[in-house]
């Protein structure tokens, strides 16, 4: 009997800690509002949502106090792996996370896009802005952006000579990027 109790106890601690925990992950980070402050916090991140963080940022800010916010409503966010900015995509407000930042910024844009055959996959669109503008473009994409970007880089002759015509990953446009941000 005393084992049965003893199982039943660690039964119910078991499921009440499995039930208890909230789903996703928390990392140090910071919300920049419309105002400027700065609010310091935990940040929640989803690992069943990964695209929740182009749509909204939760932030921890003690022990009983949590906020939500969307793009509209605080200039960006950063975590302790990556940086958002809130920019205008198709007449609303979205998070961008930041590539690149210098003369010439990278921002990556996530969502889900449903396929003819209904798979759902993840598209990613790239965007660029000079500095002090506050106007995103969107990167062509494929091998057609090398006229684009050698438009918006050509101050640096050596690198816009050295792109390619073929599709670029992100770690190559991000390079491409900071090549062109450091002057090299």
């Amino acid at each position: 009997m005393k084992k049965l109790f003893c199982l039943i106890v660690a039964i119910g601690i078991f499921t009440v800690n499995v039930f208890s925990q909230a789903p996703g992950v928390t990392v140090k980070g910071y919300v920049i509002t419309l105002k400027d402050d700065t609010l310091r916090g935990d940040i929640k991140l989803n690992p069943k949502k990964e695209l929740e963080v182009f749509e909204k940022v939760i932030i921890n800010l003690s022990a009983t106090e949590k906020k939500t916010f969307k793009p509209d409503k605080i200039k960006g966010y950063r975590t302790d792996s990556a940086t958002f900015v809130s920019k205008k995509l198709d007449d609303a407000m979205s998070f961008f996370k930041v590539l690149s930042t210098g003369k010439l910024n990278l921002y990556v844009y996530q969502y889900y896009w449903e396929k003819p055959n209904k798979d759902v996959v993840t598209k990613s669109e790239y965007y660029m802005e000079k500095q002090g503008e506050d106007k995103t473009i969107k990167i062509k994409t494929g091998s057609k952006y090398k006229k684009q970007l050698s438009e918006a880089m050509a101050d640096n002759e050596e690198l816009v000579k050295n792109l390619e015509d073929r599709e670029l990953s992100e770690e190559e446009m991000i390079e491409i990027f900071n090549q062109y941000n450091s002057g090299n």
